[in-house]
Order: C-alpha cells, then structure tokens, then sequence
C-alpha cells in the first residue's frame, strides 16, 4: 500500500473543492489538500479524504461515479453556498463522507483546532480563486 499525500495550491485543485483522491492504475491513492498555511487544518482534511477514499474503495464506489457528482455539484453552487458534495443524500459517497467527517470532528476536538476557525479557513479559499481550478 501507498498513500501520498500533499499540500498544493487552491488553484491548482481539478475542481473547486480543498481536498481531492485519485487511486492510480496500480492501486495507490494520492490525496492533494489546498495550502490553508496550517498544518494541523491541512492534515484534518488529509484524514478525511483519506478515511473517505478508503471506505469508498472497500465498498465498491466507483471514484468516477464521485468525480462526476463532486464536479457537478461544484460547478452549481452558489458564491455564498458551502455545503458539502458529501452531505447530499444523493452522493455516492455520502455513507463514507459522513463517517470521515466524524473522524475528522473528533480529531480537531483532540488537537484543540478550532472547528469555526478551520470551516473558515476553508470556504476563504473559493473566494480567492473562483473560475482558477483546473479541470483533469
């Protein structure tokens, strides 16, 4: 098994969104997480999508299927909209993305981080970038 994962521009991310899996043709996942200049609020986000891909993987979720979905999603919502791809009932992964957000709850209650601080830190980055994500 291997897991890389990094810490990238916002803009540089295939769709508006702060974190993003692939699986590779070998079978090793590659997580990106937009730059928050916190590490502890980046590696929140890396827990996350890493608990999400796994689980969805396990569970036969097809990654294209939550591609598709996310991108969707993304490109209707609207400027003062942060809700989550993974929080509508209809996402492929909405099983999966409810049980890493637990997670990712429960460690930034660990951590101390605080949860106002970090969701803000989050939807800021859209702001700053809106029409500059790269497509796949």
């Amino acid at each position: 098994m291997l897991i890389t994962c990094r810490s990238i521009a916002h803009n540089k991310q295939r769709y508006e969104t702060c974190g993003d899996w692939q699986f590779d043709t070998v079978g090793h996942l590659h997580v990106k997480v937009s730059k928050l200049g916190n590490e502890d609020q980046e590696f929140l986000v890396v827990i996350h999508e890493m608990i999400e891909a796994w689980l969805a993987r396990r569970n036969g979720v097809k990654e294209i299927d939550v591609d598709n979905f996310d991108m969707i999603y993304e490109a209707n919502r609207t400027p003062d909209d942060y809700s989550e791809p993974g929080d509508d009932p209809r996402c492929p992964v909405y099983a999966e993305h409810q049980v890493a957000s637990t997670v990712e709850r429960m460690l930034a209650l660990f951590m101390g981080v605080n949860w106002q601080a970090y969701t803000d830190s989050i939807n800021q980055l859209g702001e700053d970038n809106v029409n500059e994500t790269t497509a796949r």
